[in-house]
């Protein structure tokens, strides 16, 4: 029978319209990889989440289940490596849509350099994440949608979460994920368009209108005078 819901999840992970299925299941893969070189118990833990994924072969919907489950699993992952260096103290960086989109190998060549100021321009995103002098983060972000709908989001005094994989704000009251990042890619909390019903504080953070949402965006890889300029654009629209 796990054999059965195995290939059943599977089939829908291999779909014709299931590509972020097939990202998300690529992602974990890496995740793992580097979680079982630094933690030998992680492979009980796979094990396990494989068999939970499996069970949405009878979930009502099933895609919903699988991409819910790749989500719990990436935090769990995260979570297991923790904080990585990716932003010094003191440090701000610009991450914006993929507009290509690009290999990650070939966001890291000389030739993307030439081209991320036209990337920038082009992007209908635009995320500026800063880290302070005391190590917690701030980030402002603003997206453009259909119909010229918009997305914002501003918080500031975020540290990671070593139990969910996400940076979240210091607060006393329930955690708010905001935002979590991997090789360069930063992902905002359900895209910005969280359950209010669930998380009623993540409207003090974030809000779209109706036909806006973040996607995936990843760090552009730009001079300080450009994301100086972003930083004035992002304060004036806040």
């Amino acid at each position: 029978m796990t054999a059965a819901r195995a290939s059943r999840v599977e089939q829908e992970i291999c779909g014709e319209h299931a590509s972020e299925l097939r990202a998300a299941d690529r992602e974990i893969a890496t995740l793992y990889q580097r979680a079982k070189a630094i933690d030998a118990g992680s492979k009980a833990g796979q094990r396990t989440w494989m068999k939970q994924r499996n069970l949405c072969s009878a979930a009502e919907y099933p895609v919903d289940c699988i991409r819910e489950s790749y989500s719990l699993r990436k935090g769990q992952l995260l979570a297991l490596l923790g904080e990585q260096d990716w932003l010094a103290r003191g440090e701000a960086s610009l991450f914006v849509d993929d507009v290509l989109p690009l290999p990650a190998a070939f966001v890291q060549t000389g030739l993307f350099d030439k081209i991320a100021p036209s990337l920038v321009g082009a992007s209908m995103t635009e995320i500026l994440i800063e880290r302070g002098d005391d190590g917690l983060y701030a980030i402002r972000a603003s997206a453009v949608g259909a119909n010229a709908h918009l997305c914002s989001i501003y918080a500031s005094h975020l540290y990671f979460d070593r139990k969910s994989g996400w940076y979240i704000p210091v607060s006393e009251g329930a955690a708010i994920p905001i935002f979590r990042i991997l090789d360069g890619r930063l992902e905002i909390f359900a895209d910005g368009r969280p359950d209010y019903e669930k998380y009623p504080e993540a409207g003090d953070y974030m809000s779209c209108g109706m036909r806006a949402s973040f996607g995936e965006t990843i760090r552009a890889n730009v001079s300080e005078a450009l994301v100086e300029r972003y930083r004035k654009s992002l304060n004036e629209e806040m």
